[in-house]
């Protein structure tokens, strides 16, 4: 157990090492990702504009029912309270509507977009610096260049180059569009030589972004919070003030609409009782003109304390009877677009009617409001309707029995007037005709007063207009946290700037299947391979690079000798291969060769590969080469010293790989390569092999079992693991 801890106690700091001695390598790529990570939210603040949140706070104001009417209500009824209505959800509908919103962009021209032209970039203007103003008749996408050259003298271009010289305040016609500019307050008269660029977009586009910039939260049941992002405070606090004055214009319409119907509706009646009561009164004056008049006053007076209850009762009654069925009549034939006036307001007293014809209104105005942006097929739109035809028809049921409830006060009004007559069966038809038409004329009269009144209060409530809400936070931008945040922002840059190229590294170590350090080489290799040595990558070859490369391979020579003694008959024979091309076998075996014949050894460095040499550039050398190892293997020549390639300016001979053959794996399989390895042992001390690489072909398996140490070559982020592993295995299995 102790030795398991041991083991991943080792394994888990060799895992950190190499993690660590990774990042130290790829330093100066960390620190360039975080100057570049660190850069650029530095651009990104100093580029920005900040963004302000400006808001508005209001409270909708309830609508109180009151009633003036001087009645007193007397049918035994009992009153419904009315539930109270959450229209919090529908009024936040209408503040960010197609209609009130496109209202909105064509008052402020939200849609026009001004430009400061400038040498590289164009500025935007905001909204307290636009000299200009444009009216056109076409809100469609378009684009328009302006150049005031003079102080009442300007030059527009549009987008298909049309171009026009006109002056302030007079419409012109560009293209097929009609404009007139017109200069703002802040417009400066001594600027002649301004340059601006127009750029105006679509009603709808802008309706789109406008609605999804405005933000409503509903605080409770009656307060609504409004807000704006943007980059321009004094615009954001406009349209929020606008918006709200557009809003308040279009309900108090609404509610105009109402109290309009009621003055058509009370202007009718009473111009229809007035004909009503100028009938009587020519009856009773018919009817004076006869020769037996009584004394009605005398009557009334006797038989006034049996008759005033009556009297009384049947005033009201047939008072509310004319009314009701006169708004039965109103909604028979009803066309689900017009508002009903308020039974309340035209003296009807009974809850239960008033209810259902305020809910009736609130769904007209809600199905109006809808029809602002969509069509009479909407669902929503059918659903108002079949919920518009269920409130007619218990508006009906309730007038229906209301009027039958009158019927039947009615009828025992009537009963107790007949028992009077009977009582007073003395008085002549005209004595009694005299009474009904003096009475009837008393209803008239209170009826047409009683609508007066209703007319004088409905026309008070016409001129006055009351605000739909109420102001509880005038629109201010809160300039205490601005978007983005320069701490906020530089610190979280900060921390990505660190974790990101971290993150990049890591994931490049996990993903990356190249060799990078000797502790990657030392996870696939067994303990018998040993580590001869790091070889630096220079740029340049000055005295002081080649200095520090032989001292490289000084040191692999020393580290090769540890690992095998001289021989007394035969050549130490180092085989140098790789697992493909490029990975520096070439230059090792030509650098190992000089710093052993340094050390006064006879040396060979036999170039092996057979299908790409490279010892002749390596080595710069530009004599002619006729001979080499395929030219004695195909015996082209059997003379072994004429491959032989000696040089007085180096100190160690060369046997190059000769013209290329047609089939080197064969050569170096044969019985005639052994022969040759053979021959050439007894010659040297030491011979240095540059092979081909192992894992594209196979020529390198066959030289191998001719070779006492194989110095397999390894380029860091170039060497795939994959390769290594093949290796480990080749090693193991001591194919030599």
């Amino acid at each position: 157990m102790n030795q398991n801890n041991f083991n991943l106690q080792n394994n888990l700091s060799s895992t950190i090492n190499s993690y660590i001695q990774f990042f130290v390598q790829n330093k100066k790529n960390l620190i360039k990702w975080f100057i570049i990570i660190v850069s650029i939210f530095l651009f990104y603040l100093i580029f920005t504009k900040k963004e302000y949140t400006s808001y508005s706070k209001i409270k909708i104001l309830n609508q109180e029912e009151t009633s003036a009417s001087i009645l007193e209500d007397f049918i035994d009824i009992s009153n419904k309270n009315t539930e109270s209505i959450n229209k919090i959800d529908n009024e936040i509908e209408i503040l960010k509507s197609k209609n009130l919103l496109e209202r909105l962009i064509t008052k402020l021209k939200l849609n026009h977009n001004w430009y400061s032209k400038g040498i590289i970039f164009n500025k935007k203007l905001s909204f307290n610096e636009n000299p200009l103003v444009l009216n056109i008749n076409n809100n469609s996408n378009r684009n328009f260049t302006i150049k005031v050259s003079k102080k009442e003298n300007v030059i527009i271009n549009n987008s298909t180059k049309n171009k026009k010289i006109f002056s302030f305040n007079k419409y012109f016609v560009l293209g097929n569009d009609s404009i007139q500019i017109l200069k703002n307050p802040n417009f400066n008269e001594e600027l002649t030589d301004l340059k601006l660029e127009l750029s105006i977009t679509d009603y709808y586009e802008k309706f789109i972004s406008l609605k999804k910039s405005l933000k409503f939260n509903k605080s409770t049941d009656e307060i609504i919070l409004i807000y704006i992002e943007g980059i321009n405070p004094i615009q954001n606090e406009n349209i929020l003030k606008n918006l709200l004055k557009i809003y308040n214009q279009d309900r108090i319409h609404d509610k105009q609409i109402i109290g309009s119907l009621s003055a058509s509706f009370l202007a009718d009646r009473i111009e229809t009782i007035r004909s009503e009561i100028l009938v009587i009164e020519n009856s009773l004056s018919e009817i004076k003109r006869g020769d037996k008049i009584y004394n009605i006053e005398a009557i009334n007076s006797i038989f006034s304390n049996q008759k005033l209850f009556s009297e009384e009762l049947t005033f009201q009654i047939e008072t509310q009877e004319l009314l009701a069925k006169s708004f039965l009549k109103k909604i028979t034939n009803h066309n689900h677009n017009d508002l009903l006036p308020l039974p309340i307001e035209i003296g009807i007293k009974n809850m239960e009617i008033s209810n259902f014809t305020n809910k009736f209104n609130n769904l007209i105005i809600e199905k109006n409001n809808l029809l602002k942006g969509r069509t009479i097929e909407n669902p929503e739109i059918k659903i108002l309707n079949n919920q518009m035809d269920d409130l007619l028809k218990n508006l009906n049921i309730s007038i229906n029995n209301y009027l039958n409830n009158l019927t039947l006060k009615k009828e025992q009004a009537t009963k107790y007037d007949r028992q009077l007559e009977n009582d007073f069966f003395d008085l002549n038809n005209t004595e009694l005709t005299i009474v009904k038409l003096t009475r009837e004329l008393d209803v008239k009269e209170s009826i047409l007063f009683h609508l007066l009144e209703k007319k004088e209060e409905n026309n008070l409530k016409l001129s006055i207009i009351n605000p739909i809400f109420k102001y509880l936070d005038f629109p201010y931008t809160n300039f205490t946290e601005p978007k983005p945040n320069n701490l906020i922002t530089l610190f979280i840059g900060l921390i990505l700037a660190v974790l990101i190229p971290f993150s990049l590294m890591y994931l490049k170590k996990i993903i990356d299947n190249k060799i990078i350090t000797k502790n990657d080489l030392n996870e696939l290799f067994n303990s018998n391979t040993s580590f001869l040595g790091e070889i630096p990558l220079f740029n340049n070859k000055n005295i002081e690079t080649k200095n520090i490369i032989s001292e490289v391979f000084n040191l692999i020579r020393t580290n090769i000798s540890f690992l095998k003694k001289n021989k007394i008959k035969k050549a130490n024979i180092f085989l140098v291969t790789s697992s493909s091309q490029s990975e520096g076998k070439t230059f090792t075996a030509v650098n190992l060769v000089k710093s052993i014949a340094n050390i006064n050894h006879k040396v060979l460095l036999l170039g092996l590969d057979l299908r790409r040499p490279t010892l002749l550039n390596e080595l710069n050398i530009s004599d002619k080469i006729e001979f080499g190892v395929s030219s004695y293997l195909t015996a082209k020549t059997n003379n072994l010293e004429e491959i032989i390639y000696k040089n007085n300016n180096i100190n160690f001979d060369i046997i190059f790989s000769g013209p290329l053959p047609p089939n080197p794996n064969i050569l170096l399989s044969s019985q005639k390569f052994t022969k040759f390895i053979d021959e050439i042992s007894n010659m040297y001390n030491y011979i240095i092999i540059d092979s081909a690489p192992c894992i594209p072909v196979s020529d390198t398996l066959n030289i191998i079992k001719h070779s006492d140490i194989t110095i397999y070559l390894t380029k860091s982020n170039t060497t795939s693991k994959k390769a290594i592993k093949f290796i480990a295995e080749l090693s193991k299995s001591k194919i030599k």
